[in-house]
């Protein structure tokens, strides 16, 4: 698929809705104004255990048809910075997300983290991409090993 195309798709912030698993029950309370642009602030409202838990995603970054960033400030993590990058892949385009991250909370933050909160990241992203694939009737299995590319880290 074409990067502009996909570019567009993912710099829609109403997509994010339809890219998130039912269960974390993600809505957009404000601010998604498409398409995105530096300075932008989305107001975000998540139910990820059953409880609702609101936060802020500010795009900090674009560069039209190959990136952009958002950082959030409250909710689950102490700090969140997402890179969104697409670049041209033979036919297609490689998807890779980009998160730096602190989950907070100390020592229980740091557990939490190994039993819970990683793994439910990488699931959310292959859910993410999943759910782009079958929007677009696309076929993982036609992308090279290891596409869509989801790359955390945890500093």
């Amino acid at each position: 698929m074409d990067r502009g195309l996909v570019y567009q798709f993912f710099a829609d912030p109403n997509n994010l809705v339809r890219l998130s698993p039912p269960a974390v029950g993600l809505q957009i309370m404000h601010g998604a104004q498409s398409p995105i642009a530096p300075g932008q602030t989305l107001h975000i409202r998540v139910r990820p255990f059953g409880w609702a838990m609101d936060f802020t995603s500010q795009i900090t970054q674009v560069e039209i048809g190959s990136l952009f960033e958002d950082q959030a400030h409250g909710g689950l993590f102490k700090r969140w910075i997402h890179q969104h990058r697409f670049t041209d892949h033979g036919n297609g385009t490689m998807i890779e997300d980009v998160v730096h991250y602190d989950v907070g909370g100390g020592a229980v933050g740091r557990l939490m983290h190994g039993l819970i909160i990683r793994r439910q990241m990488a699931a959310m992203f292959r859910f993410r991409h999943r759910q782009f694939m079958e929007i677009h009737h696309l076929k993982l299995s036609l992308q090279p090993p290891g596409l869509p590319s989801v790359v955390v880290s945890r500093r």
